[in-house]
């Protein structure tokens, strides 16, 4: 019986990961160290999902984990891994997770937010890290998760605290509006050049758009996340 159910589990994350274009896996693993693969994949001897940061993160909390980004070794994209833990019917506790691609993100922002007069996005997950932004040596990665506190010393925070100017990265002088994505934890800021901010109107009405699109976004992973039942 207990095997049956393992398959069925297996089964199910397949199917998931398959009908889900946005992602690259869904997997799910368990205290015991047990680990599913949606995708297929078969870690290696020794290997430990407990171990990983996104299990870490979304093993002790209450809410949906967005863990820092990382280099998927079968597809060669950026993804990041969002996760929540849950209790088995047995009473064992595990982290179910998907991981989302970034590029689908970043295309959707991109196709939104108008960047002919200079204006950019920068998108933070719930932990503060930076997992879009124009300057590249901003974004976070795995071994290096890039805070949006720690950007320029801080100024990114200021900035949107005191709705004062700063000087951005490439020495122009930018204003920043920030706005939160639903209840995910994640943060949205739009960066525009102090030129052009007598027209910060339109951004915004653009940027409640996207707000609107990444919170269904955040929705549609939830409900991947909990279909059916574990």
């Amino acid at each position: 019986q207990e095997q049956l159910e393992k398959q069925r589990l297996w089964a199910y994350l397949q199917a998931l990961t398959k009908a889900n274009d946005n992602t690259t896996d869904i997997y799910v693993a368990f205290s015991n160290s047990e680990y599913y693969d949606g995708a297929g994949w078969i870690p290696d001897e020794g290997w430990d999902c407990r171990e990983r940061p996104w299990y870490k993160g979304a093993i002790d909390s209450e809410a949906k984990i967005c863990s820092d980004p990382f280099l998927d070794s079968i597809t060669g994209s950026m993804v990041v891994p969002v996760g929540r833990n849950f209790t088995y019917a047995n009473g064992i506790t595990g982290v179910i997770s998907m991981d989302l691609q970034l590029p689908v993100l970043i295309d959707m922002l991109d196709e939104i937010v108008d960047t002919s007069d200079g204006s950019y996005a920068v998108l933070v997950n719930n932990a503060g890290s930076i997992l879009m932004h124009k300057n590249e040596e901003f974004i976070s990665t795995e071994a290096e998760p890039k805070r949006v506190k720690d950007v320029l010393g801080g100024a990114y925070v200021t900035a949107i605290s005191d709705g004062n100017a700063i000087v951005d990265y490439d020495g122009e002088s930018k204003y920043l509006k920030a706005s939160p994505v639903g209840t995910s934890g994640w943060v949205v800021i739009v960066v525009t050049p102090a030129s052009v901010y007598n027209q910060v109107v339109g951004q915004i009405l653009k940027f409640a758009v996207l707000v609107m699109i990444i919170s269904a976004f955040a929705a549609a992973i939830i409900v991947a996340i909990y279909s059916g039942t574990i």
